[in-house]
C-alpha cells in the first residue's frame, strides 16, 4: 500500500501542530495546567494566537490532543515489544518491560495528574477526561488492557483485572511525584523493583 507524501502546506500544518503541543506540554509542566494559557502556548511555539485557534478551540482540547498523542506512542511501544512474544510467560515478561518503559515517561504522568486535579473542579473537563479513560480501559478486543490480560495467565475476573490495569496509571503519577521530591532516595532501580512487585501481585 502506497502513502501519499504530504505537500508543503500539509507539512507546515503538521509542524505547527507539533510545535504547539510541545509548547503546551512544557508550559503545563512548568507552571501547572490552570496557569498555562493559549497566548503563552502560541508565544512559546513561535506562532500567533490566531494560529493556535486554527488548530485547537481551547486549552482542554490541547490537553486531550496530548493525551491521544501519548496513547498512540504507547500503542506503538506495545506493538514493538509484543511482536516476538508468543507463550503466556514470554508475554508476561514483555508486559513487565512495557510497564517499566512507560514509567520512564514521568512528564506524561505529571501532566495527567495536573489535568486530573483541574478536572475534579470543572465538570465539563471532568467528563471529557473520564470518557477518554473509559475508552482506554474499556477492554475492547484491541485495547492495551485486553491484550495485556489475555497474556498474563491470570484467572481472575476480567472486570477485576481491568480495574487492576487502570490503577497502574495513578501509581505511576504518584511515583513521578515522589521521585521529584526525593531524587536522592528514589532512584530508577528502586522504582523498577517496586513496580514489578506490584505488577506481579495485581496481575
Amino acid at each position: 500500500m502506497t502513502t501519499t507524501k504530504p505537500n508543503k502546506h500539509e507539512q507546515k500544518t503538521q509542524e505547527t501542530r507539533a510545535r504547539l503541543l510541545l509548547a503546551a506540554e512544557q508550559l503545563i509542566l512548568r507552571n501547572g495546567y490552570e496557569k498555562a494559557d493559549m497566548a503563552q502556548v502560541a508565544s512559546l511555539a513561535g506562532r500567533t494566537t490566531g494560529a493556535i485557534y486554527a488548530h485547537f478551540k481551547s486549552k482542554e482540547e490541547i490537553f486531550l490532543a496530548l493525551f491521544d498523542q501519548s496513547l498512540e506512542r504507547k500503542r506503538q511501544l506495545v506493538d514493538q515489544l509484543l511482536q516476538s512474544a508468543a507463550p503466556a510467560e514470554v508475554k508476561r515478561e514483555h508486559w513487565r518491560r512495557v510497564l517499566i518503559e512507560i514509567s520512564k515517561d514521568r512528564d506524561w504522568s505529571l501532566l495527567l495528574l495536573e489535568y486530573k486535579l483541574f478536572a475534579i473542579r470543572h465538570a465539563e473537563a471532568q467528563e471529557q477526561l473520564r470518557n477518554r479513560i473509559r475508552r482506554l480501559f474499556g477492554g475492547g478486543a484491541d485495547s492495551i488492557p485486553q491484550r495485556m490480560l489475555e497474556s498474563t495467565g491470570n484467572n481472575a475476573k476480567m472486570e477485576d483485572r481491568l480495574f487492576a490495569v487502570q490503577m497502574m496509571q495513578p501509581l505511576l503519577s504518584a511515583l513521578a511525584v515522589e521521585c521529584l521530591l526525593f531524587p536522592n532516595e528514589i532512584d530508577e532501580p528502586t522504582v523498577e523493583r517496586y513496580l514489578l512487585r506490584i505488577f506481579d501481585c495485581m496481575l
